[in-house]
């Protein structure tokens, strides 16, 4: 399905003479195709899956990356900006447990990161506001808040809530004057 012969080897010389880890090389192979003609059929859809060496007997759980993007006028950027989306979410994910661990100083550096690589997730900016609210940077925290409850409502309820469960260390009744008026 190449348009070209010459597409295959395209790719190995990217995909050789990329660094990182293996789904950023796979990517590179794959934009490698695309400027050399890629697919005859054209553009529309892309994959990026890549299996642990280790199976675990589970095989979805063997999965360390598992995009599909299968209709988007530019599908391998998509693949891209997906990876990117995927290993901030991760990032977010090992910054909660890292909180979890009271290391706040190193859960709030890592959703500052997610914060500067997208700015406008709510997501991350909820874990952000949960750290500073820990550390007792309140008003930075409420701040935070804001920003998230501004994208998207749920946000101060969802604090609340992890309040209520004891998911962060701070009482319900010190958030609620927090979250008033949002």
């Amino acid at each position: 399905m190449m348009a070209r012969a010459t597409v295959w080897q395209a790719m190995v010389r990217a995909f050789e003479s990329a660094g990182g880890e293996l789904a950023d090389r796979l990517v590179v192979a794959m934009e490698a195709a695309e400027r050399e003609g890629g697919d005859v059929r054209g553009k529309q859809a892309a994959a990026l899956i890549v299996v642990s060496g280790k199976a675990s007997g589970v095989p979805r759980l063997d999965h360390s990356v598992d995009l599909r993007v299968d209709d988007h006028a530019d599908p391998v950027a998509e693949i891209k900006r997906l990876l990117s989306y995927s290993r901030s979410h991760q990032r977010a994910s090992r910054a909660t447990g890292k909180a979890s661990a009271n290391d706040f100083p190193g859960a709030l550096a890592d959703l500052d990161a997610c914060c500067a690589s997208y700015p406008e997730e709510p997501e991350f900016l909820f874990r952000r506001a949960m750290v500073l609210l820990a550390l007792g940077r309140i008003d930075e925290g409420r701040s935070t808040l804001q920003r998230a409850h501004r994208i998207h409502p749920g946000s101060s309820e969802l604090l609340l809530r992890f309040a209520d469960a004891g998911v962060i260390p701070v009482p319900r009744a010190m958030l609620e004057p927090l979250v008033a008026g949002l």
